[in-house]
């Protein structure tokens, strides 16, 4: 299987390329660039890398968030019009989840969960929670957008939280005793968004390219300022 995955939930975007064999060739969006520009020379670099073309991707993962409203709008369209080009399937990966797995390998001792918890702006974080066992990540929360007060009231000890949210609500999310907490990205390597993707589609745990969307987790900043225009009269 050749699966080619989009990861733009943040500011640093990226393009990977899952072989048959498990390697992966991964390509880094120019921070310089919006992801729009970018995304359609990475994914023909990575293929030109391996030696493939467009028609030989079996497979498109994208992150789907939460993240970036604009990065999510972005990596979604972008993979439901390759998948539909080409006639492949899709599969969708929380960048919670991603990030959960790239922390997996370097936590302090006596984790047990891994919380990734990113700064969501308007006072709140995206967060879920990750049991951590021999070195696999598994789901034991849904990703959700939570004011960091209440994120803080359900951590115990044995947390790794990480990621922006730390740094933009410092005081206000506090860690009980007996878990740790790390300054982290915003966003996953594609590489692990390929790694995830190529999981569920073994799985057969595709999307339906026409229904596939961001997991934005609350209304965007313009639908609360049209409500709020429409209020007004």
């Amino acid at each position: 299987m050749h699966l080619l995955a989009i990861e733009t939930s943040g500011p640093r975007g990226g393009v990977a390329l899952l072989l048959p064999d498990g390697d992966v060739i991964e390509q880094p969006l120019d921070d310089g660039t919006a992801h729009g520009q970018a995304l359609v020379p990475a994914a023909a670099a990575v293929l030109d890398r391996a030696g493939l073309k467009p028609r030989d991707v079996d497979v498109v993962a994208v992150s789907i968030g939460p993240g970036s409203y604009t990065g999510l709008r972005v990596g979604v369209t972008a993979a439901k019009s390759l998948a539909w080009a080409l006639g492949c399937r899709v599969a969708s990966v929380s960048t919670l989840e991603a990030l959960a797995r790239d922390a997996a390998a370097a936590v302090p001792g006596g984790t047990s969960r891994l919380v990734p918890a990113i700064d969501a702006r308007r006072g709140q974080v995206y967060a879920a929670v990750f049991d951590l066992a021999g070195g696999v990540v598994a789901r034991a929360s849904d990703d959700e957008a939570l004011a960091p007060g209440e994120l803080s009231g359900r951590l115990r000890a044995g947390d790794h939280v990480f990621g922006t949210a730390l740094e933009a609500y410092a005081e206000a999310l506090a860690l009980p005793a007996g878990a740790t907490g790390a300054g982290g990205p915003a966003s996953p390597r594609a590489a692990t968004v390929a790694r995830i993707g190529a999981e569920l589609a073994m799985r057969g745990e595709f999307r339906e390219v026409h229904n596939l969307a961001p997991a934005y987790l609350r209304r965007t900043e313009a639908e609360v300022n049209l409500d709020r225009k429409a209020s007004r009269g």
